[in-house]
């Protein structure tokens, strides 16, 4: 008689240890959930401020200041149309010239590069990546844009200076998602 009690004590202690452990589970299944809304929150939050601060010049100039490009300070007339445009026409060529330049290194990388190239470029493909974007700016303001200003063709310098800078700073981060998405999907596919 006396083994069926500690029996019994065993197996409440082991009830006892899964229901701590669903316990601790639920706590850190709530910890993640309210980690996971933080961001969202944050977006929202960002976006309302900017709205708040920008309210005072479109209550003003209307949404003439977005389809606008006279730039009148002592007149009051501000017009952010060429601005607008430059950036998503510089974005837009950065990303058609990087995107395929980036899936062809994950290709190459992931199918057809010998391992003993394989580890070095990617790499090096991952230390580029880690670099801010804003760096690759800077290097395309003061050397890239100079350099061809002065030694390419004038038909190039015209049409590729407009995205070479955010060429470069796109490229690295697609080629690395473009080579971390391949492999994994190599590694379930086969």
């Amino acid at each position: 008689m006396t083994a069926l009690p500690a029996q019994w004590l065993e197996r409440d202690r082991r009830k006892l240890r899964v229901e701590e452990a669903a316990i601790g589970d639920r706590i850190y299944e709530i910890i993640t959930a309210l980690c996971a809304l933080v961001v969202p929150a944050l977006v929202i939050s960002i976006a309302v401020a900017i709205f708040v601060a920008a309210w005072p010049a479109f209550a003003r100039l209307g949404l003439s200041i977005v389809a606008s490009s006279s730039w009148d300070v002592g007149g009051g007339q501000f017009g952010a149309a060429p601005a607008l445009f430059g950036t998503v026409i510089s974005s837009a060529v950065a990303l058609i010239i990087a995107t395929p330049l980036a899936i062809g290194v994950a290709i190459f990388l992931s199918e057809f590069s010998p391992r003993w190239l394989r580890q070095p470029v990617g790499f090096l493909v991952d230390l580029l990546a880690a670099i801010p974007s804003v760096v690759y700016g800077l290097w395309g303001i003061f050397v890239l844009i100079p350099l061809l200003r002065e030694h390419v063709m004038p038909f190039l310098r015209d049409t590729l200076h407009l995205g070479a800078t955010p060429f470069f700073t796109c490229s690295p981060s697609l080629a690395r998602s473009a080579r971390l998405r391949w492999r994994s999907a190599r590694r379930g596919g086969r």
